[in-house]
């Protein structure tokens, strides 16, 4: 419920489309873990914005995603 609850809210204050959607590669998990810490915790949005903006364009640009392999 509280999933539902916390999208409804994001939605509410944020109710328009911007980028296209960014897939966060595993091998790119550690960068935004890190990223994530230091702006929520550090207030630094540069390495965040910057990763981002590194995998938008990666994305744009037709780059394939990493394959998610299948669980055996």
């Amino acid at each position: 419920m509280r999933v539902v609850l916390g999208h409804f809210l994001f939605v509410y204050i944020h109710p328009y489309m911007d980028y296209p959607w960014t897939i966060i590669p595993v091998s790119d998990r550690n960068a935004y873990v890190n990223a994530l810490e230091k702006a929520s915790v550090g207030e630094d949005i540069v390495p965040f914005a910057d990763l981002l903006a590194r995998l938008v364009k990666k994305g744009l640009a037709g780059e394939s995603l990493p394959k998610v392999p299948k669980s055996s």
